[in-house]
Formats: structure tokens, sequence, C-alpha cells
């Protein structure tokens, strides 16, 4: 994602509550039932439009938040074919 120009930082964190709910229940299922697939969490940043009323908060275009998760999921895509 840095590659492509679009800002990014990497946590080992899925955040609080519902966010760790969701990336945390992902990784029990896919562990409990033996599934050959990977689970990750993205946080996203406001839009613009949203941030002006919370400055202290990051914020980006959605288009820019589009590549960020496309880059993401071809990468995701391209190391399981690889490695499997």
């Amino acid at each position: 994602i840095e590659r492509r120009g679009i800002p990014v930082k990497f946590s080992f964190s899925a955040g609080t509550y519902i966010c760790n709910l969701v990336m945390y229940t992902s990784l029990h299922v896919i562990s409990v039932n033996n599934l050959e697939s990977i689970a990750g969490f993205m946080h996203i940043p406001l839009t613009p439009d949203i941030a002006v009323k919370m400055p202290e908060k990051p914020s980006m275009s959605i288009e820019l938040m589009e590549r960020a998760v496309e880059t993401c999921l071809k990468t995701c895509i391209r190391e399981v074919l690889v490695n499997g």
C-alpha cells in the first residue's frame, strides 16, 4: 500500500470492542474449523467531510481508500496463491 503512495500504519491490534470481536472471532472460526482461509482487519480513516468535525482523526478520500483496499486484497490473494 505504501509503495503505491498511500499512507498506511501497521498495527498488531484490530482496535477495541467490535473491531477486536470481528477479528478474533474470524480467526477462531478459521482455526476451530481447520479452514484453508486467512483473515485480516483493516481500519480505514474518515472521509474528509466527516473529519472536518473531528480534526484529530485521520482522513482520506474514498478513491484513495478504494486503492488501498484493492491493493491489500490483491496482495493477500497473491500471497495465498504463491505460498499456499
